[in-house]
């Protein structure tokens, strides 16, 4: 075991320096000549305990100052990382190639930022998209489309299971839930749009598009925006496995997955690739991304905000420092995680790309080492603030699904508000918990937390009022909180949870104390009566819909491959037991009536009791989607 990991936290390759004239130091203090110990310390105990690999690459002034490869990019073979060499998934990370390819553009003037986004897409796909309400190019890149999540045919375990871009955005296409440009959800689906965008204007497939106005420009070798890499089939042998946690400690390996919406992050590549797409933004030079450099400033500028005093997305990349200003974008697929982040006034960028699911220790801690805290001057207080406590209640995350199955998803993870002195207010977010003080009205600085995502992506919370009503708790960051809906607080999910429990327990073991009890009256020759059948078909379509209730929940939660056709199937399902239920019922009754017998008190409360418990069950389905067929 001791050889194991000292194998596993040994690196490829050695790293590299140049010597930088006048910059000595990264802006938390660390000096250029100290990085090759400083993150060593820093990431080494991580290596084969959470992490299988890492590639960690920094540059400044248009120079690569460090690169360094940790760990294994197979752990079966021992393959050791390289960052020149380890092919890895960069995920989310590929939106910022969507977003410098529309900035290309919008220099070109082929694409303006505040027009409807129908205007770049052909009239036959548009009429096919169901939106209500306009969506702007600017939306998007601000996240503020106003798209639910959507998480089926997410992803697919086959090339040949791929469709193209159009057709991967009708089949995948989700409501708009909230009015654009009033609610930062994040949407993958409003990205691969975009990218759509650009495929139609450009008349380019948006792969090639990356590969010949990006990828070759800057020399990316090594690096493909294809979801199958079909434009660099040599890069599948040098890619690292992807890990996740298993469940008798260590790793366990993932499958290489395919992403139908893969501009929004099916890219493959090296992280000294990434690095030179990151020097080509950390610059005030010339690039070879833009012919104007002002096109660079402009998407580096602040392009939504939901309140002055917050940082919040530069034209899809976010803001997650002040002083020094870093833009930065996060990825992750289902094995693995990455991060880049770009210092505009220091020209400095850091990538960090892991072999392992949803990694923040490396990915995150890397970047907050050498960036330091935000050196930003503190907001002032003010004085008489109003009160908040309209604030108090429950919350979730407005990135979520609202009108299918998924929903339910969204109250696993419970948000809730409320009032902890004067102007305090108290997050708790499942078991994190964090404390803010309102500094000016509605605004609020973080005061007190032990968790390090609140202080990284929470720093500053605003209570968004319109009209004197409450529509969002927002940090600026991701997604923001909407307040919940009267019929999904607390108190009622505990009492669906009592009906559900309820029915799926009395509709599973029912059946099977009743046919025990038929079977004991078929080996003492006895009958079922016809009334009897009715009543017990109708139990039985009870037993199924309970069936097929875990059967879907379990299945749409625990598979990313499963597609809306697979969960229709299911959904149709439902409906025909519910008729059938309705049918069995009422042919009881009728049964009864025509033959004028006399029940027994305990037939008639079993019947009655078995009715309005599956009927009550079907309503609380219906109430969350699970006789919605997924469009």
């Amino acid at each position: 075991m001791v050889l194991f990991i000292l194998g596993m936290i040994g690196s490829s390759n050695v790293p590299i320096f140049a010597k930088v004239p006048n910059i000595e130091r990264m802006p938390s203090g660390i000096p250029l000549s100290e990085l090759d110990k400083e993150i060593d310390h820093f990431v080494k105990p991580f290596i084969g305990s959470s992490v299988p690999g890492a590639a960690i690459v920094i540059t400044k002034d248009n120079k690569i100052v460090f690169s360094k490869g940790y760990g294994y990019g197979n752990v079966a073979d021992k393959t050791h990382v390289d960052p020149a060499k380890t092919v890895f998934e960069y995920g989310s990370i590929n939106k910022t190639f969507v977003w410098t390819a529309v900035m290309q553009l919008v220099e070109q003037g082929k694409i303006e930022l505040d027009q409807d986004i129908k205007a770049y897409l052909p009239p036959s796909f548009s009429a096919k998209l169901k939106y209500d309400k306009p969506v702007k190019m600017l939306h998007i890149m601000n996240h503020t489309a106003g798209f639910e999540d959507y998480m089926f045919e997410a992803a697919v375990q086959s090339p040949d299971k791929l469709i193209s871009l159009p057709e991967a955005l009708i089949a995948g296409e989700p409501n708009q839930t909230f009015e654009p440009g009033t609610v930062i959800s994040y949407s993958n689906f409003a990205t691969a749009l975009a990218a759509y965008a650009v495929e139609c204007v450009s008349g380019q497939m948006f792969s090639d598009y990356e590969m010949n106005e990006i990828l070759v420009p800057l020399e990316m070798q090594h690096t493909s925006g294809h979801p199958a890499l079909q434009d660099h089939q040599d890069l599948s042998g040098n890619k690292a496995i992807g890990y996740s946690s298993s469940e008798n400690g260590g790793f366990k390996a993932g499958d290489w997955t395919y992403i139908p919406l893969y501009p929004s992050g099916g890219m493959n590549g090296t992280a000294e690739d990434l690095a030179k797409f990151s020097m080509a933004l950390a610059t005030t030079d010339a690039t070879p991304l833009f012919s104007n450099p002002n096109t660079l400033q402009t998407m580096f500028k602040q392009s939504y905000s939901p309140h002055k005093g917050i940082r919040s997305i530069a034209h899809g990349f976010w803001e997650i420092r002040s002083q020094p200003r870093v833009l930065a974008h996060d990825g992750n697929t289902l094995n693995f995680s990455s991060n880049l982040a770009i210092v505009p006034e220091e020209k400095l960028s850091i990538v960090v790309l892991t072999n392992m699911a949803s990694e923040g220790d490396i990915t995150n801690g890397i970047v907050n080492m050498l960036i330091g805290e935000d050196k930003q001057n503190p907001l002032p207080t003010q004085n008489h603030l109003p009160t908040f406590n309209e604030v108090i209640g429950q919350y979730i995350f407005a990135r979520n699904s609202h009108s299918t199955i998924h929903e339910i998803l969204g109250y696993l993870t419970p948000i809730e508000a409320k009032v902890s002195g004067e102007n305090e207010l108290t997050l708790n977010i499942g078991e994190m918990t964090a404390t803010y003080q309102q500094i000016s009205p509605y605004l609020f600085k973080l005061y007190q937390t032990e968790y390090a995502s609140f202080k990284e992506m929470a720093p500053v919370l605003y209570i968004d009022k319109q009209d004197g009503k409450l529509i969002r708790l927002t940090t600026g960051q991701s997604m923001d909180m909407i307040p919940v809906k009267a019929s999904r607080t607390t108190p009622m999910l505990i009492m669906y949870m009592i009906i559900a429990i309820t029915s799926i327990v009395f509709f599973l073991i029912t059946p099977l104390v009743l046919g025990i009890r038929h079977l004991v009256r078929k080996l003492g020759k006895g009958k079922i009566s016809p009334i009897h059948a009715w009543a017990n078909a109708f139990l039985l379509c009870g037993s199924a819909i309970s069936l097929n209730f875990i059967f879907i929940l379990v299945r749409s939660t625990s598979d990313v491959y499963i597609t809306a056709t697979e969960i229709n199937i299911s959904i149709m399902l439902n409906w025909i037991l519910a008729i059938l239920s309705l049918a069995f019922i009422i042919l009881h009754l009728r049964k009864v009536r025509k033959t004028a017998l006399t029940l027994t008190k305990t037939h008639v409360v079993f019947v009655i009791s078995t009715g309005l418990l599956l009927f009550a069950f079907i309503a609380l389905l219906i109430d969350w989607n699970f006789f919605h067929f997924v469009p």
